[in-house]
């Protein structure tokens, strides 16, 4: 019998890339530290229509950091994102599409330990789960 290739979409290559080898390596693809700290500016988000953010308070202070918009968190988008969090150990349940409560404390979990105590989807943490491109 001739083996078929698998059609596997991103979030199921990373999966497949982590279980098939070494399990210390990293999952994250792209530039930049798996820290998101230093994704925690001060004063005022821009408001372009294109871009969104979230704030967060951090030492009394508020800050703000980049994230998706509503519009880009589509029921694919989010069965990616609960996809990659439950690669990671941070999603438990079979992932559905949905929003809610098990994907915000997911997403709370995986940027917590990153230094981004928020459950709205940073821009970067897309981006080191391999959900969007990266971009600076």
């Amino acid at each position: 019998m001739i083996p078929m290739p698998l059609r596997l979409p991103l979030v199921g290559l990373v999966l497949a890339s982590s279980l098939a080898g070494c399990a210390s390596a990293p999952v994250a693809r792209g530039p930049g530290p798996q820290s998101l700290a230093a994704e925690l500016h001060r004063g005022t988000p821009p408001e372009a229509p294109e871009q969104c953010a979230g704030t967060v308070e951090v030492s009394g202070s508020s800050r703000w950091f980049s994230s998706l918009c509503a519009k880009d968190l589509t029921p694919e988008m989010i069965l990616s994102l609960q996809r990659a969090l439950a690669a990671r150990g941070d999603y438990e349940g079979a992932p559905d599409g949905r929003p809610g409560a098990r994907t915000d404390a997911a997403v709370l979990a995986y940027q917590s330990a990153r230094g981004l105590p928020s459950a709205e989807l940073s821009t970067r943490a897309a981006q080191q789960m391999g959900l969007i491109p990266w971009r600076d």
